[in-house]
């Protein structure tokens, strides 16, 4: 694990968190979770992303594009799509996606870090 992430974990077992004062700054952050999460677990990421569209976690429009991109194997941009969707307070259920998310980040072994970065963006 690189220096930086294990002081990162460090600070979070603390109780230090993430802020995000704006969208814009939690949208940033969108394509380096949606790298680590596929870097845990390129092959459950599919799943995840079916789950949180049919579970009525994301209720934009966008939900058939990211089951789209999914079922075409562009992950990657499903997941991006997802994420973007997901930060924005009026197209989701905070407490329904991190129903989904936190079981799988679990099941998935995701480290700290990229567990509360997700986290605490959702819920900011």
């Amino acid at each position: 694990m690189p220096a930086n992430l294990e002081i990162m974990e460090v600070l979070i077992r603390h109780s230090a968190k993430f802020d995000f004062p704006t969208r814009r700054s939690r949208d940033s952050i969108a394509p380096l979770l949606a790298s680590w999460l596929l870097r845990v677990a390129p092959s459950e990421v599919s799943k995840l992303l079916v789950d949180l569209a049919s579970s009525g976690a994301i209720r934009h429009k966008l939900r058939h594009v990211i089951l789209a991109l999914t079922w075409q194997k562009y992950t990657h941009e499903a997941l991006l799509v997802a994420l973007l969707v997901l930060f924005s307070p009026q197209a989701m259920e905070v407490e329904k996606a991190l129903a989904i998310l936190k079981p799988w980040m679990a099941r998935c072994e995701v480290n700290l870090v990229t567990r509360a970065l997700l986290t605490d963006t959702l819920s900011s």
